[in-house]
């Protein structure tokens, strides 16, 4: 490679000379499949094959032993033989607090298991990448990426994400990147400079998020978002397993508590279910086969019956995304202004989906990459945030806009996935319960005020229980609020049911929330920031990282 690059070979890579000493990345890690893009030379940015040749890799590992693990396609083929060795969907447990895998007499959190499908990913990257000659066989030097996750992951998912990351030996350029929002900022690179407000439909393996997000010429801006991460195309397979254990009963040829106690066959029925939603979505109908006690059953299923069995599954998202549509239009962005409908997530490509969407809102749903989208997106915003640190050079002849890559200065203004507060005694029925201070989908960064009293005079300290939740509004019960942390004001003496104290939080873009506390009379006040608890333990990190680092992935 000459000394002197074209400015498009340095919108992926960091050069510095001749050499390659970053590899940048964006990462779709996913419920079900994963995969990982870059911007090639000519600034598009492309999927990265994994070593089988495909495009996506199945997000399950195989613990073959302490120190092999195989990740994807095979890992979910061992699983017919070893269910009890292989993971898979760990995304749906990440922030999960106190969930464990006991493998290999370790209790592996979400985290460390999600590190070796990014340890496969990454390695699959470089060595596809090394072998279609588009770096050199010793480069890069490191790796940075940019991971996405579902748009309403909470603080304790998305630490759990970052955290996963840098297990794997990964640079994070910037915190979790939301699914949808990595969808918009390719999208937006696409639109030739026109002005579109879009609907995102983000139907994955295991999540679903649906976001409205504004696209005009420099701004991608997100209006609103939510989703369900317990709602994805696993949910349909698992219907589709329930249809199929009805009709073999039916038919005498097998009991369903039968197949639920054999790990083995409730496997392959798993395994035969996916294939049986991917070839129902073209065939009106399809086979399932499994094995349970020696006896095989094949059974038929239609498309019609599919689609009534899961009628409530698909009624879910909409509930979903008419929540959305009402925060959208609250905001100015009713559903008649709506222009596009985004297909988004492999499970989108269920003829149902398409046509209830199609009647539901009058408009007609566009696929955009299903299985690439995000992983792009997240590469483009990989590369910006590169640049944002200053961490590609300037040539001689000044730093060539093209570098930025498509993305170029666009600015990317997200909203908050929760809602965020302290904890009170309601006045009306003294009931403690979450104020809310700033609101789920407001525009980042954020700055909430509210006004307390001390509950008693003489009062000596007030503490704030500070939350996040999913709850809408200005009250809610305490119950539906996580704690984050808490914060103590010491008030003076001589305080009074009267005594006014201001509260204020302010969230910035990369999530981290602050509150200022300050009693009126007096002046005094507290400051204070607030990071996820419940993550893992320096210990924790040290044990994992060193697994990770002495593993084989293959």
């Amino acid at each position: 490679m000459p000394g002197t690059a074209p400015a498009a070979e340095l919108s992926s890579k960091i050069i510095r000379g001749d050499k390659i000493m970053e590899l940048i990345l964006g990462i779709d890690l996913g419920t079900t499949y994963s995969c990982a893009a870059w911007v090639d030379e000519t600034g598009k940015p492309q999927i990265i094959k994994n070593k089988e040749g495909f495009l996506t890799t199945p997000s399950a590992v195989f613990f073959r032993s302490p120190s092999e693990k195989e990740v994807g396609e095979a890992a979910k083929q061992y699983a017919v033989m070893y269910p009890d060795r292989v993971v898979s969907q760990i995304k749906r447990h990440m922030g999960e607090e106190g969930y464990t895998v006991y493998m290999d007499g370790a209790d592996l959190r979400p985290e460390e298991i999600s590190g070796y499908i990014l340890k496969k990913l990454t390695e699959d990257a470089v060595s596809t990448l090394r072998a279609e000659g588009a770096i050199p066989p010793d480069e890069p030097k490191s790796i940075a990426a940019v991971i996405t996750c579902p748009a309403y992951f909470g603080a304790g998912e998305r630490h759990a994400t970052r955290t996963a990351g840098e297990l794997a030996g990964l640079r994070m350029l910037a915190e979790p990147l939301n699914e949808p929002t990595a969808a918009a900022i390719l999208f937006g690179t696409l639109q030739q400079g026109d002005t579109r407000n879009v609907l995102v439909y983000d139907l994955g393996g295991g999540t679903f998020d649906v976001t409205i997000i504004h696209v005009e010429p420099g701004l991608i801006d997100v209006v609103c978002t939510g989703g369900d991460h317990h709602r994805g195309g696993v949910d349909w397979d698992k219907r589709l397993m329930e249809l199929a254990l009805q009709k073999a009963e039916a038919q005498g040829l097998l009991t369903a508590d039968a197949v639920y106690e054999d790990p083995e066959a409730l496997q392959e029925l798993t395994l035969s279910a996916e294939e049986a939603k991917i070839n129902l979505s073209a065939r009106p109908r399809a086979m399932l086969r499994f094995t349970c006690g020696g006896k095989t059953a094949r059974v038929e299923v239609t498309r019609e019956e599919f689609e009534a069995a899961t009628e409530d599954l698909l009624q879910d998202t909409l509930r979903l995304t008419d929540d959305m549509l009402a925060q959208a239009a609250a905001k100015g962005y009713p559903l008649s202004a709506i222009d596009e409908l985004l297909l988004v997530g492999g499970s989108t490509g269920m003829p149902q989906v398409v046509q209830a969407l199609q009647q539901k809102y009058g408009k007609t749903p566009r696929s955009f990459d299903p299985a690439g989208a995000v992983a792009k997106g997240a590469a483009l915003f990989a590369q910006k945030s590169a640049e944002m640190e200053k961490v590609l050079p300037t040539t001689p002849a000044g730093r060539d806009p093209k570098v930025l890559g498509r993305l170029g200065g666009v600015q990317v203004r997200n909203v908050s996935s929760r809602s965020y507060g302290v904890n009170a005694f309601d006045i009306a029925d003294d009931v403690e319960k979450l104020f809310i201070i700033i609101p789920r989908n407001a525009t980042l960064p954020a700055e909430g005020h509210s006004r307390f009293n001390p509950r008693n005079d003489n009062q000596s300290a007030s503490r704030f229980d500070v939350m996040e939740s999913l709850a809408a509004g200005e009250v809610a019960p305490l119950s539906e609020g996580k704690k984050l942390g808490e914060a103590v004001l010491e008030l003076p003496a001589g305080c009074t049911r009267q005594t006014v104290i201001d509260v204020t939080f302010t969230l910035t873009e990369g999530g981290l929330l602050q509150l200022h506390a300050i009693e009126r009379d007096g002046g005094r006040e507290v400051h204070a920031q607030f990071q996820v608890s419940g993550g893992m333990s320096q210990q924790e990190l040290a044990e994992a990282g060193d697994r990770i680092s002495h593993s084989t992935v293959e």
